[in-house]
């Protein structure tokens, strides 16, 4: 199925040009002054709420985005550590990412100072960009500093610098995420509630992973890329206050339990029912990873950047939205796991992007949904894609349909061009009872029957159980 496969192309290929927005409404200055002021009132909130106090030393210090840049590099640098077994090049990895996250970034508690930075100019330059002045509204300035506040109460209580620095998978620190925004959501949202800001705190929930005003007016694959950034940033807040809300309702010392033992996995986000009660959760039969470790097994990572991960239901949900919500529940019903990985050249990561993800079902039937969907959708982004204005471009799609005793499915070859970058996409999707392979090579050759082999060893490691039909 072309889900997270082509989603991973689409997003390290297709360029997304900055939205102009139609509002008419200016922002509100953010100065020094009305941060000072929301930070006295959602302090007093938080205290009011929580019976606690809030230490006057998280007074909010205004910074230029570089600085928060710094700090976000610094707290992530373990997770980083993770993926880039090279202290060098996870240092690289890490700045790299922060400076993404600071020019977007309004206000950050780090738990590495233990101070909450804001930017104001980012602030409201943001509130420009994205046309959303009432970013810069007073209950808004609130509700973000309410979410802030309950990081730094949280990081008292649990320590988490500590934390993160004991995790051992990029799974885990995903996991973790999730139980840090969605408690920081929980709180927020109710002492919002009391103090009557609750329209600067859906302000603030809408903007994390919203689109931008004009979106609708984008390039379709433009679109749909943004909109499964959005749904994946979002996450973490999203199911993760669902998360927290399911684990306080069993009483605080299992809100303290998330914190020490988070979840070791997404999924669980999404089904804090397994977290709880560990019996409910569905036992892969398969050895995904061994999978994984196939595809994997011909690259160095001196050479190749790697990101191995349990995609987050999120991740998958966001590939769907085109089909009717109902279609797309249906779709992943049945799922028991999925793994995936993703390799770029170190020297140029946009060179070339390989991609393997693997699913297994509860049965067949529930595999075939998800094949059906994914073929619906296939057609719908390769009719878009074959229109002369679209930004990736569908010059010539070739299909070649498998049906093996060994797996079934079919290998898609598609010439792109993207502006004057013209390069073949390779996509191969293969099912082998009820496990479900997808495989992209973009702008990486290789042949079928390459191809078929690489599939069928990894089948053959996701073994004990898998038998031909």
């Amino acid at each position: 199925m072309k889900t997270t496969a082509l989603l991973a192309l689409l997003a390290a290929l297709a360029s997304l040009s900055p939205l102009v927005s139609a509002q008419t409404a200016m922002p509100r200055e953010v100065n020094e002054e009305r941060i000072a002021a929301a930070f006295a009132d959602a302090r007093a909130a938080l205290a009011e709420h929580l019976k606690v106090e809030v230490d006057a030393k998280f007074a909010p210090r205004l910074v230029s985005s570089k600085d928060v840049a710094a700090r976000v590099a610094e707290e992530n640098l373990p997770i980083f550590r993770l993926r880039q077994p090279d202290a060098e090049l996870a240092k690289a990895e890490a700045e790299q990412a922060g400076a993404a996250f600071g020019q977007s970034a309004l206000a950050k508690y780090t738990w590495t100072t233990r101070e909450l930075l804001v930017s104001a100019k980012t602030w409201r330059r943001q509130a420009v960009q994205l046309g959303r002045p009432e970013l810069t509204s007073d209950e808004t300035l609130r509700a973000v500093l309410v979410h802030e506040l309950v990081h730094a109460l949280d990081d008292a209580r649990h320590d988490i610098g500590k934390l993160l620095g004991g995790m051992t998978t990029v799974d885990a620190c995903l996991g973790f995420t999730g139980v840090l925004e969605g408690h920081a959501q929980l709180v927020a949202r109710r002492v919002c509630e009391l103090r009557g800001w609750s329209k600067g705190f859906e302000t603030l929930t809408a903007n994390i992973g919203g689109l931008p005003a004009g979106a609708e007016a984008m390039d379709p694959s433009q679109l749909e890329v943004l909109r499964a950034q959005g749904a994946i940033n979002a996450a973490p807040y999203v199911a993760g206050e669902r998360f927290m809300a399911a684990v306080e309702a069993r009483g605080a010392e299992f809100v303290a339990r998330a914190f020490q033992s988070p979840p070791d996995n997404p999924d669980l986000l999404y089904h804090p029912d397994w977290y709880l009660d560990p019996k409910t959760r569905p036992q892969p039969k398969f050895a995904l990873d061994a999978a994984i470790d196939v595809f994997a097994a011909p690259r160095s990572q001196d050479e190749w950047q790697v990101l191995r991960m349990t995609p987050p239901e999120a991740q998958l949900e966001s590939s769907l939205l085109r089909l009717p919500p109902e279609r797309a529940r249906e779709a992943l019903r049945g799922r028991v796991a999925s793994r995936t990985i993703v390799l770029q050249p170190r020297a140029d990561l946009n060179s070339k992007l390989l991609s393997a993800v693997v699913h297994e079902f509860a049965d067949e039937a529930a595999l075939g949904r998800f094949v059906a969907a994914g073929t619906e959708l296939s057609a719908l982004r390769d009719d878009d894609m074959r229109k002369a204005e679209r930004v990736v471009r569908l010059k010539e799609l070739t299909t070649r349909s498998i049906d093996a005793a060994a797996h079934k499915g079919r290998i898609d070859r598609r010439s792109l061009a993207n502006g004057t970058f013209e390069f073949v996409a390779t996509l191969a999707l293969l099912a082998r009872g009820p496990v479900y392979i997808e495989l992209v090579f973009s702008n990486e050759a290789i042949e079928d029957d390459a191809l078929l082999a690489l599939a069928d060893r990894m089948f053959d490691a996701a073994k004990p159980a898998i038998t031909t039909r």
